[in-house]
């Protein structure tokens, strides 16, 4: 076991907003990783670097939390999701126009913004595999350049350093690169923001289809928004 002497330093809790419990997919916002740092790491460590490193943490956290939602849903589930959701749209359908006193132009109406059956399930597995695609791309990145790296350039510079004000300058260029690195420095927010709308995707995804909730608006807008996002990261990053 890695760092075995550490495992009792640390803990995790979980603070769930009043938003939070009304959101329908699971937020991971309130989740925060504790440190008992005592004399004298706290003399390299200190609360600022903790609220850093809690940052770091809860972007790979998330991350990885939607790269599993994706992996978690497989192509038997979409299959028969999409015959669940064309029963559920039918009977819409049949409420809305019995409701409507205009019934046959609500009908057509409803067809033109419904996705025939067998499309919705095509649709869901391109979606699927897209985000897979991306989130996959992104965590080895981060994971690998970002973390990895960083690690061992932390190390190198621990290795050198001859003084206290050494480590304290090595610790505090390790945790601002990978700090910013990881998109949250202020000045790149909207690259996070986009980032995050992309992971947000993923979750609503796997809480669509565990919850059989999914309609043919949300698949639509769905791929919108991730086609906006990537042509906005890739706009951005390559300039």
């Amino acid at each position: 076991q890695r760092f075995e002497g550490w495992t009792d330093q640390f803990s995790c809790s979980y603070l769930v907003t009043q938003e939070d419990k009304n959101s329908p997919v699971l937020s991971l916002r309130g989740l925060t990783i504790n440190m008992d740092i005592s004399w004298p790491l706290n003399i390299i460590i200190s609360d600022d670097n903790v609220k850093m490193y809690n940052k770091v943490f809860l972007f790979l956290v998330t991350l990885k939390h939607s790269l599993w939602c994706l992996q978690s849903v497989s192509l038997p589930e979409i299959a028969q999701l999409d015959s669940q959701i064309h029963k559920d749209e039918m009977l819409e359908e049949d409420l809305s126009e019995s409701r409507s006193t205009s019934g046959q132009s609500s009908r057509k109406l409803h067809l033109e913004n419904s996705l025939v059956g067998g499309h919705k399930q095509h649709r869901l597995q391109l979606l699927r595999a897209w985000l897979i695609y991306f989130v996959t791309l992104l965590h080895g990145y981060f994971m690998s350049r970002v973390v990895h790296s960083t690690q061992l350039e932390l190390r190198e510079g621990i290795s050198k350093a001859t003084d206290l004000d050494m480590l304290i300058q090595v610790h505090q260029l390790y945790l601002t690169k990978i700090h910013d690195t990881c998109f949250l420095h202020p000045e790149v927010k909207m690259l996070k923001e986009a980032i995050n709308m992309i992971l947000g995707i993923c979750i609503e995804f796997h809480t669509g289809v565990v919850d059989k909730t999914i309609h043919s608006g949300a698949i639509t807008s769905w791929e919108d928004k991730y086609a906006r996002c990537h042509n906005f990261l890739s706009t951005m990053l390559n300039e």
